[in-house]
């Protein structure tokens, strides 16, 4: 315990291969959810009748999350872009990233934790854009699909009475 063994420690886990991982690790629920809606997987998935059940809930997504991050990790292998180690590596972070998420989505994780975590913004829009909804013209909505006006007004336009004409032009069907 000295202080040179303090700086050989720190300079061994300053190396720039490994920090590369860790960042690919992080930036792995950001691509495989992009590949997921790339490619339609969660629609796909979802139509098998168990796995749309199983789907349907935090965990389901956190494993099909999970499954399409181990195969980016492999495809990099695959690559010769990282060993073997390398992306099991990657995709444990991506695992737990999943996993947290999940326990915060279902409400499982103690309210103390839940503010700890940070919500990852990869893995926040899971549940939209795995199962076809992602980049839809309902995307950042969240349902709501515009304010009704007020009706209270004495200077209402001709035709924006309870928002008839104010709300965003979107269509629904």
């Amino acid at each position: 315990m000295s202080l040179r063994g303090f700086k050989s420690f720190v300079k061994d886990h300053l190396v720039g291969r490994a920090l590369g991982v860790t960042a690919f690790g992080l930036m792995l629920p950001t691509l495989g959810i992009y590949a997921a809606t790339r490619f339609n997987i969660g629609s796909m998935v979802s139509r098998v009748p168990v796995l749309g059940t199983v789907m349907g809930n935090a965990y389901g997504r956190a494993a099909l999350g999970a499954t399409v991050t181990a195969g980016l990790s492999y495809l990099a292998y695959g690559a010769g872009l990282l060993g073997r180690n390398e992306a099991i590596m990657a995709n444990s972070i991506a695992l737990v990233l999943f996993g947290l998420n999940a326990m915060r989505n279902a409400g499982h994780l103690p309210s103390m934790l839940q503010a700890a975590v940070p919500a990852s913004s990869g893995t926040e829009g899971l549940a939209s854009s795995m199962f076809g909804y992602g980049g839809s013209y309902m995307n950042g909505y969240g349902g709501y699909l515009g304010y009704l006006g007020d009706a209270h007004d004495e200077e209402d336009a001709a035709g924006e009475l309870f928002g008839y004409n104010a709300a965003p032009q979107v269509n629904v069907f």
